[in-house]
């Protein structure tokens, strides 16, 4: 979807901002999450995540040795084009995507905008409703809950995974906490972050939903499953035979997925 796309070009542009120090990657990494935002509100969890970067970012530049007033300056110029980045290209890319809304409503000014958001949260902080397909946020590494979109004559369209990434990626994402946490493996940090900040804030959405929702995270679980085969020499055989199996498993799920 759209919003996994912006998300992790948000990721991959502060990534690359952190890595060259280059202005241009930060304003890609905020023209992309107020695209991700704009798009579906959930896309603000990626802030929680490329704070994260932020910060490390920030430290990295506060702990160098120069004079302490040339350091305050620069903290408060990174501050400064950080809140414009972050903060204002977002917000304008927010209600820039509302430009068309005169078109189909009666609605036309910035009033208008906010009082659509107010009536989108009233809508989803009461959508509380048990729901067949609904499911805990617990649930989704595991697919343990499909859902059907659409039943005709004995066919059904149904949201799944694939059984063998499902499975690798909960194992993948456990070892690459293990080399986050113990080898202080900076490739495993920034993975286990970008996992984190857009899986675990739905712990605290009690509204109904969906395994679509996982959308996002599932991308940072997949490069958990390249970043252990990354990690571990001598595995050529093995990831051949990994995708050998996985394409079979998608093979064998295909009809439930497509209706056939």
């Amino acid at each position: 979807s759209y919003l996994c796309l912006f998300t992790i070009l948000a990721f991959l542009f502060m990534l690359k901002y952190i890595n060259s120090d280059k202005l241009r990657f930060m304003i890609g990494a905020g023209i992309c999450f107020g695209a991700a935002c704009s798009i579906k509100w959930s896309g603000a969890f990626a802030g929680i995540g490329l704070l994260g970067l932020w910060l490390y970012h920030f430290y990295q530049k506060i702990k160098l040795k120069i004079d302490w007033k040339i350091k305050i300056k620069r903290a408060l110029l990174l501050c400064l084009i950080s809140g414009c980045c972050f903060i204002i290209i977002p917000v304008v890319i927010y209600f820039s995507s509302y430009l068309g809304f005169s078109k189909t409503t009666l609605a036309t000014t910035p009033s208008d905008v906010i009082n659509q958001g107010t009536n989108l949260y009233e809508f989803h902080a009461s959508a509380f409703e048990p729901h067949p397909y609904g499911s805990k946020w617990y649930t989704w590494p595991m697919a343990a809950q499909p859902i059907l979109y659409s039943i005709y004559d004995g066919s059904k369209i149904m949201l799944m995974g694939n059984t063998i990434l499902i499975y690798s990626s909960i194992l993948a994402l456990l070892i690459t906490a293990f080399f986050a946490i113990r080898k202080r493996d900076k490739k495993s940090l920034f993975i286990l972050l970008g996992y984190c900040s857009l899986w675990l804030p739905y712990a605290w959405i009690g509204r109904t939903m969906f395994l679509y929702h996982y959308l996002p995270a599932s991308v940072f679980a997949l490069l958990a499953i390249v970043n252990v085969f990354y990690q571990i020499p001598k595995t050529r055989k093995i990831i051949w035979l990994f995708l050998l199996v996985s394409t079979v498993s998608f093979i064998v799920a295909y009809p439930s997925m497509s209706g056939l």
